[in-house]
């Protein structure tokens, strides 16, 4: 008796395929476009944009321009340092430069974009934490530590 093995397998799997407004808003995204995205709950909203800046974020890490931006933004940094307190500071600092920012409208919105990041951030590693999820109604002390 054949039960089907490998060949039932590779015939009932699939590859993933985007949803409708990830299709649509992919390649806008991925290009840099800016973007407000409207859809109904479950249609899969987050994901229409952190796939395309997921991608993004990839190609700036193996192509250099991460690093070469982070490198930029903390000699803006300094600068402002200097140009604040006419003179270097003695302990120095870094600022925190976020290579995309996504603004959501509420608290609950924040930490499940916050997570999903997490999953298909191509940078992070369980070393580092990149991604930080800043929301109000809870001290600002303590999210600033996150940004540091």
């Amino acid at each position: 008796m054949h039960d089907g093995g490998a060949d039932t397998l590779a015939s009932t799997q699939q590859e993933p395929k985007m949803l409708p407004i990830q299709e649509r808003s992919f390649e806008h995204i991925a290009d840099g476009g800016d973007a407000v995205i409207f859809s109904p709950t479950g249609t899969g909203k987050t994901l229409a944009y952190i796939l395309p800046l997921a991608k993004r974020l990839f190609e700036w890490k193996h192509d250099g321009s991460l690093k070469h931006q982070k490198k930029i933004q903390k000699q803006r940094f300094i600068q402002q340092q200097r140009n604040k307190n006419d003179s270097m500071p003695t302990k120095q600092t870094e600022s925190a430069a976020p290579s995309i920012l996504v603004i959501e409208p509420s608290r609950e919105l924040a930490k499940q974009v916050g997570k999903v990041w997490s999953k298909f951030h191509p940078t992070v590693t369980k070393a580092t934490k990149q991604i930080v999820t800043v929301f109000g109604g809870v001290p600002t002390a303590r999210q600033a530590a996150l940004l540091s």
